[in-house]
């Protein structure tokens, strides 16, 4: 049986990251975030971490993509781009859309909730 090692990112005063909702397992340092999308709340994301890949499917003639997943707990991130006709600046093949309320960011020296920005209570 394959064994993951999962990759985990210092929680210092220095360091903002986004963990998975369910099981706090880390996922994307924030500079990845390239453009988050208030009205509906996901997230743009060029790279991520602990990060399963199931099937791909095409949402829309010639845009293929894939569903991403915690590797940990499974839960359902949003989608990876794997190949698309037309590329945008932002939407290009490599890269995730997320619903962030799905995840939570590590600010420093505090947990919040990573669509709202408020604190997590009881963390």
């Amino acid at each position: 049986m394959e064994t993951t090692t999962l990759v985990r990112f210092d929680q210092n005063e220095d360091a903002s990251f986004y963990l998975c909702r369910q099981c706090k397992t880390h996922v994307a340092l924030q500079q990845e975030l390239l453009h988050k999308i208030v009205h509906n709340h996901h997230g743009l994301f060029n790279n991520m971490v602990n990060v399963a890949l199931g099937q791909n499917y095409a949402v829309v003639t010639d845009q293929i993509t894939a569903t991403a997943s915690c590797i940990n707990c499974n839960s359902n991130f949003g989608a990876k781009f794997i190949s698309l006709k037309f590329e945008t600046p932002a939407i290009k093949a490599g890269r995730f859309m997320i619903d962030m309320t799905n995840l939570l960011l590590w600010k420093g020296n505090r947990l919040v909730y990573a669509h709202t920005e408020e604190p997590v209570q009881n963390a």
